[in-house]
């Protein structure tokens, strides 16, 4: 099963994506504006990316990229926050 559905769009140029996937998939998120990184808040369950495991509250950062790859090592939710990394 995967899911991912797009919460809200903030005045500043920002997304937050919620996703819930079954265990064994690889996807790819793409950044929704240049400019823009993204943070990754797993809320349950395994996820790779860059070859850093994340568990259940882990945490990750990303910028300068156009797309995340994301490996999930186990049923998976989590949330996305897309947003400029500019001041």
């Amino acid at each position: 099963m995967a899911r991912v559905s797009q919460c809200g769009k903030r005045d500043q140029d920002a997304w937050f994506n919620l996703g819930k996937f079954s265990s064994d998939q690889s996807i790819a998120y793409t950044i929704k504006k240049p400019g823009n990184g993204a943070y990754l808040f797993v809320l349950s369950g395994k996820v790779e990316i860059n070859g850093q495991l994340l568990n259940t509250r882990d945490a990750y950062g990303i910028w300068d990229v156009e797309h995340v790859d994301i490996k999930i090592k186990e049923d998976v939710s989590f949330l996305i926050i897309d947003v400029p990394m500019d001041l």
